[in-house]
């Protein structure tokens, strides 16, 4: 076959030398953008990567502060609680002394 085909060159000359130059241009052509190709995938699988990396440090940030928020608000709902309900047991005992008050005032 190698030979069949030397020989067929050989019969059509420069047009078969170049048809042989331009059959294995395009092998290395091919070769080239099949590199290229593998190049730009795996950057966009880098920048894919840092980008999940980025958005998960976010995240964690994210969960941070409103775990951090919620915390402060359960805390000043609790403080709040307390001071209402210390605010009703002085508001309870003022009460109390006033009706002993007007108890010892009306006897």
């Amino acid at each position: 076959m190698t030979e069949a085909l030397i020989q067929t060159v050989l019969d059509y000359g420069a047009l078969g030398a170049f048809a042989v130059y331009l059959a294995i241009q395009q092998n290395k052509l091919q070769a080239a953008l099949e590199s290229l190709t593998t190049r730009f995938q795996d950057q966009i699988d880098n920048l894919q990567t840092r980008h999940e990396e980025r958005e998960d440090s976010l995240r964690a940030r994210y969960d941070l502060v409103i775990a951090d928020l919620n915390s402060n608000r359960d805390t000043m709902q609790r403080n709040m609680s307390e001071a209402l309900t210390r605010s009703s047991d002085k508001l309870e005992d003022l009460e109390s002394q006033m009706r002993e008050l007007r108890m010892s005032l009306q006897r």
